[in-house]
C-alpha cells in the first residue's frame, strides 16, 4: 500500500513540475505588470518631427542604468540623466568597448520602470534592436533616438531605462 502511494507521488510530482514550468512565463508577465518591473519596449513607428506636436508642459527626468556583468565589455552612456520633453525627439549616446582579444557579440536588453511608462516611450532607433559584433579591442558609439508621448500620465515624473547586457557570442 505504501509503495502505491510512493509510485503515485513519484508520477504526479514530475508531471506537475512540467506543467508548472510552462505556467511560469505567463506568471512572470503578470508579476512584472503588477510590480512595474521589466517594462518591455517595442520599436516605434517613426513619426516625423512635423507630426509631433511639441508640448513644453511635461518635462520628465530620465535615468539610464546599465547592468553589465561582462568583464571584457565596457558599456557607458554619455549622460546618465536627461530632462526630456514630451513629443520631442531626443537622442542618447552610448560608448561600448571590447577589451578582449576575441570577437564578441553582445545584446543589450532594455526595460523601463515604472511599467506604466512603457506604452508612452517610443524608440525610433536603438542599438538594442540588434546583436552587436565587436572585433578585438574595438570601440563603438551608438545612439538611441526616442520620444515620449505627451499622453503619459501626470503622476509619472521619473523614468528609468535599464539595459542588461548579455554576451551572445557563439562559442562553437
Amino acid at each position: 500500500m505504501k509503495n502505491n502511494k510512493l509510485v503515485y507521488k513519484l508520477f504526479i510530482i514530475p508531471i506537475s513540475m512540467f506543467f508548472f514550468s510552462y505556467a511560469l512565463v505567463p506568471l512572470y508577465d503578470v508579476f512584472c505588470q503588477l510590480t512595474g518591473l521589466n517594462g518591455k519596449i517595442e520599436k516605434a513607428n517613426y513619426k516625423s518631427p512635423k507630426t509631433l506636436k511639441p508640448s513644453n508642459y511635461k518635462n520628465l527626468k530620465m535615468e539610464v542604468v546599465i547592468r553589465n556583468n561582462l568583464p571584457d565589455i565596457e558599456f557607458h552612456t554619455l549622460g546618465y540623466t536627461q530632462i526630456i520633453d514630451t513629443n520631442k525627439i531626443h537622442q542618447m549616446d552610448f560608448r561600448v568597448i571590447n577589451n578582449s582579444p576575441d570577437n564578441k557579440v553582445i545584446q543589450a536588453v532594455p526595460s523601463i520602470s515604472p511599467n506604466e511608462a512603457t506604452g508612452f516611450f517610443n524608440k525610433i532607433e536603438c542599438f538594442c534592436f540588434n546583436q552587436q559584433l565587436f572585433k578585438p579591442y574595438e570601440q563603438k558609439l551608438f545612439s538611441m533616438i526616442f520620444y515620449l508621448d505627451s499622453k503619459i500620465p501626470n503622476k509619472i515624473k521619473n523614468i528609468s531605462m535599464i539595459y542588461t547586457v548579455f554576451d551572445v557570442t557563439n562559442k562553437d
